[in-house]
C-alpha cells in the first residue's frame, strides 16, 4: 500500500491492524500519553498551535462537543470537531465547520500521519495504536485547515487519554456527568473514575462542569484548584420548565439572574445540561477571543448530532436511535422516552457490547417495551477491538429480569425487519453506539 495510491478501503485496513485487544488495555501514561506525544512530535505538534476545547466525562460529551463547535462555526470561527466512535465513516471523527473534509484532502492527510506512524515502528514505544493514530491525525487536520478552535472529545477517561497531549494554559475544559462505564480501566469507584475524567485539567485552564454526583462533584473542584483553573459549575436546579417534543427540547434557564428560554433540536432531558454547558463555553470564548456570539437559538435548532435520541420516520413507524451504553445513559434516555411518549410502549432492539452493565439497562429498559429484540453486531472494528455480547446471554439475562416477549435476531438487518413487523408504531434501537451504526446503515440501503 503506497502513499500516493492511497484509497478509504486501504485506510480501514490499516487502521484494523491498529486495533488493540480490550484486555491489552491498561492506564497509564507510558502506553498511551508518551506514544501519541512521540507521534505528534513528528508532526510537529500541532496540539500546541490550536486553541483547544477539550470534553471528558461518562455521558454527554458527544453532544456537548457537537454544540460547542456548532455555536463557534455559527459565530464565524472555523472549528474542528473530533468524536467517536463513529457511525458509519472514520471521517465523521473530524468535522470542520460541521462538515466532513473531502475523502481526497481526508486521504492527503492520512498520507502523512501513516508516514509518521511507520517512522515509529522500530522504536522503543513502537507503533501507535489505532485511537492515538486518529488523535494526532484529528489536532495535524485541523492546524492545517486553519480550524480557529479544535473542539477535542476523550475517548475514554481523561488523563491518560490520548487526546490529553493538548495542555496548553488557555485551553477550556469541560466536564460532563460522571458515572460509572469503563470500570476495568478507570476505577470501581467514582471518585476514581472522576480522578480520571479530572486528569485533562492542566494550569491556568478555564473548567465548565455538568451538576454531579458530590463525590465526583469534589474531585474535580479539588483537581481545578490544585491547578489554579477557574471553575464554573451548572447547577441543577437553574434548568425547569423542561418541554420534549419530536422536534427538539425547550426549557427555561435562569442564569445572571434573568430567565432565558432556550431551544434546540437535539431532543432529551440531559441535553439540557449539555447545551447550558456548551453556551458557557461558548459565551466565556467569546468574551476572551474578543468575537460576537451567534443567536444561540437559531443556531442549536439547526442540526443534531446523529444516534442521540435520533428520530427516524419510516411509513407509520417511528424508530428512535440512542446509543445509550451504560446505566447513566440508559437512565436519561427511559426517562426522556417517558416524558416525551408518557402513554406508549416501544419494541426495543437490543445489543452490547462486552463488560458491559448489559443487566442494569435492560431492567431500566423494562418500563418502557413489552417486546424485546435481541441482536448482536459483531466485532468492534474501531478504537479497540471487543464483541458485541452473544444473543443467548443476553436472551437469558432478559429472561431472568422478566421480559415475556422476548425475539432472538443473530443480524442487526433481521432485528429491524422483525420490528417493523411488530404492532407497536415505535421503535427503539439501543445499547451500544455500533448497533446504531449498523441500523443507520441498513436503513440507508433502503432508501436506496
Amino acid at each position: 500500500m503506497t502513499n500516493d495510491a492511497l484509497t478509504m478501503m486501504d485506510v480501514e485496513t490499516y487502521l484494523a491492524q491498529r486495533i488493540p485487544h480490550a484486555q491489552d488495555i491498561s492506564f497509564s501514561e507510558e502506553d498511551f500519553l508518551v506514544r501519541t506525544r512521540i507521534l505528534a512530535e513528528v508532526l510537529g505538534n500541532p496540539q500546541e498551535k490550536c486553541k483547544v476545547v477539550h470534553i471528558a466525562g461518562t455521558s454527554g460529551k458527544g453532544s456537548t462537543a457537537f454544540m460547542i463547535a456548532t455555536l463557534l462555526t455559527a459565530s464565524g470561527k472555523k472549528a474542528g470537531l473530533f468524536t467517536s466512535p463513529h457511525l458509519i465513516s472514520v471521517r465523521e471523527r473530524f468535522m470542520i465547520d460541521g462538515e466532513m473534509i473531502s475523502e481526497e484532502k481526508f486521504l492527503q492527510y492520512f498520507a502523512e500521519i501513516k508516514c509518521a506512524a511507520e517512522s515509529l515502528r522500530d522504536t522503543e514505544r513502537g507503533m501507535p495504536s489505532y485511537f492515538e493514530i486518529l488523535t494526532v491525525l484529528a489536532y495535524h487536520i485541523f492546524v492545517e485547515e486553519d480550524c480557529y478552535y479544535t473542539v477535542m472529545e476523550t475517548g475514554i477517561g481523561g488523563r491518560c487519554d490520548a487526546t490529553n497531549i493538548a495542555q496548553r494554559s488557555d485551553k477550556i475544559v469541560v466536564i460532563t456527568p460522571i458515572g460509572f462505564d469503563h470500570t476495568k480501566i478507570l476505577g470501581e469507584t467514582l471518585d476514581l473514575i472522576a480522578a480520571e475524567k479530572a486528569g485533562i485539567i492542566h494550569e491556568n485552564n478555564l473548567v465548565f462542569m455538568a451538576p454531579q454526583n458530590a463525590i465526583a462533584r469534589d474531585v474535580v473542584r479539588g483537581k481545578a484548584l490544585s491547578a489554579n483553573a477557574g471553575l464554573t459549575l451548572l447547577r441543577k436546579n437553574d434548568i425547569t420548565k423542561i418541554d420534549l417534543t419530536e422536534k427538539g427540547t425547550q426549557f427555561i434557564w435562569k442564569r445572571k439572574g434573568k430567565m432565558e428560554k432556550i431551544k434546540i433540536n437535539q431532543i432529551g432531558l440531559c441535553q439540557t445540561y449539555n447545551t447550558a454547558l456548551a453556551i458557557d463555553v461558548a459565551e466565556a470564548l467569546s468574551h476572551r477571543d474578543q468575537f460576537v456570539l451567534c443567536d444561540k437559538n437559531k443556531a442549536l435548532s439547526k442540526e443534531i448530532f446523529p444516534g442521540r435520541f435520533d428520530i427516524r420516520k419510516r411509513e407509520e413507524k417511528t424508530i428512535i436511535l440512542d446509543g445509550a451504553h451504560n446505566p447513566q445513559k440508559m437512565t436519561a434516555l427511559v426517562e426522556s422516552f417517558m416524558k416525551l411518549y408518557p402513554h406508549e410502549k416501544c419494541t426495543v432492539i437490543f445489543a452490547a457490547k462486552e463488560k458491559k452493565d448489559y443487566g442494569a439497562m435492560l431492567t431500566l429498559l423494562a418500563p418502557i417495551t413489552d417486546q424485546m429484540i435481541i441482536t448482536q453486531f459483531g466485532n468492534s472494528e474501531q478504537d479497540y477491538q471487543s464483541s458485541s455480547i452473544n444473543v443467548e446471554i443476553l436472551t437469558k439475562k432478559a429472561r431472568k429480569i422478566g421480559y415475556a416477549d422476548l425475539i432472538i435476531a443473530s443480524k442487526v438487518e433481521i432485528a429491524l425487519k422483525k420490528a417493523q413487523k411488530q404492532d407497536n408504531k415505535k421503535i427503539l434501537v439501543t445499547g451500544s453506539l455500533y448497533l446504531v451504526g449498523k441500523i443507520i446503515n441498513v436503513l440507508k440501503n433502503e432508501v436506496q
